[in-house]
């Protein structure tokens, strides 16, 4: 299970424009949910794990912060590869 997403506070809004949501468990991008779901299902790996971005914020499963350098992104990227076993 996905601990924590790490975005800049434009990621943010961009999610949530778009009406994106996560998987909680694998991660996996989805368009078409509403900012505040909870518990719709994923595609990929079928969990009842996806939540909106809006919602994801709420629930403090997104850290907000102002901006990544390339060493941050490196370093985000290379736990992401780790929590999905890569």
């Amino acid at each position: 299970m996905i601990k924590k997403f790490i975005w800049t506070e434009s990621q943010f809004r961009e999610y949530d424009s778009e009406n994106a949501g996560f998987c909680l468990k694998c991660g996996t991008l989805h368009y078409g949910v509403e900012p505040d779901a909870r518990g719709y299902q994923c595609d990929e790996c079928d969990s009842h794990s996806v939540m909106g971005a809006s919602e994801m914020l709420i629930q403090e499963k997104i850290t907000l912060i102002e901006s990544l350098s390339e060493e941050e992104a490196c370093d985000i990227a290379e736990g992401l590869m780790d929590n999905f076993g890569y």
